[in-house]
């Protein structure tokens, strides 16, 4: 049993991948999140988030690591319960409450209609960035000019 299996040491240090200081973005960045947020995007946003880089902007994501265990219940409805237990590094745990933003935003169904992207819009502000909006199709965003203040 476990032919095949091979651990390797966790890294303890903080040597990491030190910034070279060549291609190190410094400017503020931020991270897009919403309840449909999942799975390995929710693993970059522990990391984004526990390493301060910048600021999370929307809803809560979904609070699932994206390995379920589906299953059938009875009437045909299929259903999905997460099998495996992730936390940030100092153990707060995230399933089942989801990684939550510094700023909240929430998206209406009136927002929506309107074609409004309020957490893009909040974090356009947040950033300073100016700039417009050219609207495509239904409402949907086709092209986005921004440019720093």
């Amino acid at each position: 049993m476990g032919e095949g299996v091979v651990f390797e040491p966790v890294q303890t240090d903080d040597s990491g991948w030190p910034a070279n200081g060549k291609k190190l973005y410094i400017k503020p960045v931020v991270v897009l999140t919403s309840g449909q947020t999942f799975s390995a995007a929710e693993d970059f946003a522990v990391v984004f988030d526990a390493m301060k880089r910048g600021t999370i902007i929307g809803e809560p994501t979904g609070g699932s690591t994206g390995q379920p265990l589906s299953f059938a219940l009875p009437g045909g409805v299929m259903a999905r319960v997460c099998t495996k237990r992730d936390m940030y590094p100092d153990g707060t745990e995230w399933n089942a409450k989801g990684i939550q933003p510094q700023v909240l935003v929430k998206s209406t169904v009136a927002d929506w209609k309107a074609g409004r992207d309020t957490v893009l819009e909040a974090a356009i502000v947040h950033l300073g960035v100016s700039g417009t909006a050219v609207k495509g199709k239904k409402g949907k965003r086709a092209n986005q000019a921004i440019s720093s203040p």
